[in-house]
């Protein structure tokens, strides 16, 4: 990895932040359904292995978006592409729908905050449905046109993650704050190796990993009473 700028941290900060509007604290990437549905414990080892397999279906799955989407971005025509096999490839009703309404509500939020002619372009095309919107594939082209490096913007990706199963957990009150900040710090040190393990997989090679999770995330919307959307 280069050398990273201070704009560059400083805008890897304001992305990382959960005041930034993504949406994110809306969606529990299919925790609350995986505990609803007696697949997982509702205690700190429940979620010690939600959050594993988060990371490796993100890894396996959506890295490869986000690092051609980071790649190609200077070709709308790709991102095009790459959104559209990414629809194909989210089988799940679940997942599909909160990774555009994730994807749209960082692409807006990005061109909002920085007002770069790419990023005006981008939700130009949202609006007119030009493009269906994912998240990883928002990601990755939003990162590239604020000029960050693709190591950043996979972290941070993966990072949004973990954090995302964390405050899921804290919310539904199956763990506590302070409990959730010491699994993050223990669980986040296993990101660089699952990149590494992923970065060299194409998107026609993209797979969920842990399926039992993709299953019962798919369960979401019969849940009696929930607190998230996914």
């Amino acid at each position: 990895m280069g050398h990273r700028t201070k704009l560059q941290l400083f805008t890897i900060l304001q992305l990382s932040d959960s005041a930034f509007p993504t949406g994110g604290f809306s969606h529990s990437l299919g925790y609350e359904a995986s505990v609803r549905q007696n697949a997982l414990e509702n205690n700190s080892g429940g979620v010690h292995l939600f959050s594993c397999t988060a990371l490796e279906n993100a890894g396996s799955l959506s890295l490869p978006y986000v690092q051609a989407a980071f790649l190609h971005a200077a070709d709308l025509s790709r991102i095009q592409k790459l959104d559209k096999r990414h629809q194909a490839a989210l089988t799940n009703h679940v997942a599909n729908r909160a990774s555009i309404r994730q994807g749209r509500a960082f692409a807006i939020a990005t061109a909002t905050a920085f007002s770069l002619l790419p990023l005006q372009q981008l939700t130009a095309m949202l609006e007119e449905d030009m493009l269906i919107g994912h998240y990883s594939v928002m990601h990755g082209y939003c990162c590239a046109q604020l000029d960050l490096q693709l190591e950043d913007t996979l972290n941070l990706f993966m990072f949004g993650i973990l954090r995302t199963v964390m405050a899921s957990a804290v919310r539904l009150g199956y763990i506590g704050s302070m409990e959730a900040q010491t699994l993050q710090a223990k669980l986040q040190t296993s990101i660089p190796e699952i990149i590494e393990r992923y970065k060299e997989t194409s998107v026609e090679e993209a797979h969920i990993t842990c399926p039992v999770e993709d299953i019962t995330q798919s369960t979401h919307d019969t849940l009696f009473a929930r607190l998230f959307f996914s």
